[in-house]
């Protein structure tokens, strides 16, 4: 998945899976980067509330976006960053559209 995720946890149980995760990702990768794979997510956020910030083509935006939507129904959100650079109309229409 090449998207931004940001994870909320409510609790002390959720914080160990998360920080579980975020480690998995970083030994999967060279230093300073992260590997986030779809089984990372299901495995380990278990009670988390997710926001995504798809940024990828259409198309792939549209598949990531399904997919979450489906395994995380009522606790996945999307995200979107407003840069106030002349773009944010355009910005947001485009990631309403993956939705």
């Amino acid at each position: 998945m090449t998207s931004s995720w940001w994870c909320w946890q409510p609790i002390a149980q959720v914080t160990a899976r998360s920080a579980d995760c975020v480690s998995r990702c970083r030994r999967a990768t060279v230093k300073g980067r992260y590997t986030l794979k779809r089984d990372d997510l299901v495995n380990s956020l278990d009670g988390c509330l997710i926001v995504w910030f798809p940024r990828v083509s259409l198309p792939q935006r549209q598949e990531d976006g399904r997919w979450l939507r489906e395994r995380f129904s009522g606790r996945v959100w999307i995200g979107v960053e407003l840069l106030t650079g002349g773009c944010d109309t355009r910005r947001l229409e485009s990631t309403r559209d993956a939705w």
